[in-house]
């Protein structure tokens, strides 16, 4: 990693936005990831990773604060798996991944919880809540470019009135069975727009 990136000031300087209002956070360490995914993960340890090509995409601090503070949020709600503890070094990050193929229901949930918690950590540390959302408008974009219209949309259970919720739960269930437990962007950006107090869409958003 290139200290003098700009992918590395954005992080440090979205970070330490955070910080400022949070000085419990200074234990998390930062890393960007040269890597063509538009990915950020964590796992126990404290290790926060961001790769490049997301900040490519979420280039304004708030977005960048936005996935920062999405990664904190799992270590603060206690969504890291309490089995990594016992292992060291990559073994704990692929327990952690192993985890959410194993619970994509659970994992989901957690997802939202976080989305959740990293609104109002941005918007307490002084920064827009609809600029961070902004990075659900990115993502959306970002999975349609690539041909992932079920990731960013997902499948109709999630917007229908008129199912049961049997029939819905079974859909969506198989729907995050599929995508591993995360949610379609769009449903994901529904619940944190309405949650800073954005107009909601003339739809409703349904979970399983």
């Amino acid at each position: 990693m290139d200290k003098d990136d700009w992918s590395v000031d954005l992080a440090q300087e979205a970070f330490g936005i955070l910080e400022a209002a949070f000085p419990g956070i200074s234990r998390y360490q930062i890393s960007v990831l040269h890597n063509p995914a538009h990915a950020a993960f964590t796992a126990d340890g404290n290790h926060i990773f961001l790769t490049r090509t997301l900040l490519e995409l979420c280039a304004t601090v708030e977005m960048a604060a936005f996935v920062i503070a999405h990664e904190i949020a799992h270590h603060e709600l206690g969504h890291i798996p309490r089995a990594s503890k016992r292992l060291k070094g990559r073994l704990r990050v692929l327990a952690y991944i192993l985890q959410s193929f194993v619970s994509p229901i659970t994992h989901a949930r957690r997802e939202i919880e976080a989305d959740t918690f990293a609104i109002d950590m941005c918007m307490a540390a002084g920064l827009s809540g609809e600029k961070c959302v902004q990075t659900f408008q990115v993502l959306e974009k970002a999975s349609l470019d690539r041909g992932g219209v079920g990731s960013a949309y997902g499948i109709h259970a999630f917007y229908c009135d008129e199912m049961t919720s049997i029939q819905r739960r079974w859909r969506i269930g198989f729907y995050l069975l599929r995508y591993h437990g995360y949610y379609p962007v769009r449903v994901r950006r529904v619940l944190a727009e309405k949650h800073v107090g954005m107009d909601e869409p003339p739809y409703n958003v349904f979970l399983f």
